[in-house]
């Protein structure tokens, strides 16, 4: 039984894989039966046939496209080894044509195409996965940023909250010292008025002082003066006295016939010519 073997390529000598070759049995024999046979090209385009003597028609699918009829091949139990192409009769004008292999080779290249895409699109959904890993991570980094920045806000608004109160407290106490400093200001301004009144007073005391020192030195001047003129007297009586002859005078004595409780009788004394002396 010969084996067909080989790497299936389109005209232009392209690789044709993943894809499956089916061999139909066109007849009956006492070794095979009419049935289907798939034979699978691997993925560097090669494939291998084991296949009992007889004929068969041979049709290439492609996932994703319709079945190609390639034509038939006949094998023979002296059949040499070789390609599926060296076993391939004539087709018939009913049978696979130019044209026809064309397509095949076409629909060949553009499930290779595909497969292409199917790549990229996979390393783009790679790329996505990845980029949704970095944005499920940052979206991680930023709610526990988010949360973090609450916790700050939270204890932010505690510590406004603290102020606002401290501040109320100290606006209250503010206002006990504004109306404590009204009052002070009150009673300062009454002590400032006593104190212009006291000024005032002292100072009319000062001028009624200075009054009074003009007027007690006027007085000392005019007592000084007075003292002066009774110096003088004193002298000038006492000059009179010392030059007043004293012969004809009785002196005080402590006759009591002579005096009216102890003293001399000035006047009886007077009226009979006589003068009275006394040395006190």
């Amino acid at each position: 039984m010969p084996t067909i073997s080989g790497v299936l390529t389109d005209g232009a000598g392209n690789i044709i894989n993943n894809c499956t070759i089916e061999l139909c049995a066109k007849k009956t024999t006492n070794r095979v039966l009419i049935k289907t046979q798939a034979f699978i090209v691997a993925d560097d385009g090669k494939y291998e046939i084991n296949a009992s003597p007889c004929e068969y028609d041979v049709t290439l699918i492609i996932n994703g496209f319709p079945p190609k009829k390639l034509g038939a091949i006949q094998i023979f139990s002296d059949s040499v080894d070789g390609t599926l192409n060296d076993f391939l009769l004539n087709p018939t004008e009913d049978e696979v044509t130019p044209a026809i292999l064309q397509q095949v080779f076409e629909a060949r290249n553009e499930t290779n195409k595909s497969a292409n895409r199917a790549v990229e699109s996979e390393k783009k959904i790679k790329i996505s996965e990845n980029n949704a890993l970095e944005s499920s991570k940052l979206a991680k980094t930023s709610a526990d940023n988010a949360k973090s920045s609450e916790e700050e806000a939270s204890k932010t608004a505690t510590a406004v909250k603290n102020s606002v109160d401290d501040a109320k407290k100290y606006a209250e106490q503010s206002a006990v010292g504004a109306n404590n400093a009204k009052t002070s200001a009150d009673n300062a301004k009454n002590s400032s008025d006593l104190a212009n009144q006291s000024a005032t007073n002292a100072k009319n005391s000062a001028q009624q002082s200075a009054d009074n020192v003009i007027a007690t030195k006027s007085s000392a001047d005019a007592a000084k003066t007075y003292e002066q003129s009774a110096k003088k007297s004193a002298d000038d009586a006492k000059n009179a006295a010392s030059s007043i002859d004293t012969t004809g005078f009785i002196k005080k004595s402590g006759v009591d016939n002579q005096s009216i409780d102890g003293s001399l009788d000035v006047k009886n004394l007077t009226e009979n010519g006589q003068h009275v002396y006394s040395p006190n």
